[in-house]
């Protein structure tokens, strides 16, 4: 299976450290391909064993992606590729960042996007906030729930 993430560096985060580890997890078996998409080339929070080019190569992929935040999810959105579209809410930017609410709710609410919460609680604000339901549930980018999720 491909599968893919979108996130602005592979920094030191708590997100990245278990984006990171799951993902070299998923790499060991063959049939997984798994890449991650950066905006900002760094030097990653752990050894990586996928590739990481700079999305300006989103284009050319095929399979299943996940973005990890508002902008990543814009730019997929924005994508023409044929690829089924994930947005995995770490963070609940809306309740601590200055974002617009209506394009906010219109980018989660997009028809061809599906909604991965973190915990049972993101999942019910999501819920609220944007009135659609999340296609799962995943603590830490845990690979088996990840794959069970992005391969239907």
């Amino acid at each position: 299976m491909n599968i893919a993430a979108i996130v602005k560096n592979l920094g030191p985060s708590q997100c990245n450290f278990f984006l990171t580890k799951e993902f070299n997890k998923l790499s060991e078996k063959c049939e997984n391909s798994c890449t991650v998409f950066v905006n900002d080339p760094t030097i990653p929070v752990i050894d990586t064993s996928f590739s990481c080019p700079v999305v300006a190569f989103l284009p050319h992929f095929k399979g299943s992606c996940i973005s990890t935040d508002i902008y990543t999810t814009e730019q997929m959105l924005k994508n023409s590729s044929k690829i089924n579209k994930f947005f995995y809410v770490w963070d609940l930017e809306w309740v601590t960042k200055r974002l617009n609410y209506n394009n906010t709710v219109e980018l989660m609410r997009n028809k061809d996007l599906k909604i991965i919460a973190r915990s049972k609680s993101h999942a019910d604000v999501i819920s609220n906030f944007c009135n659609k339901s999340v296609c799962g549930i995943v603590e830490n980018w845990e690979s088996s729930k990840l794959l069970e999720i992005t391969g239907k």
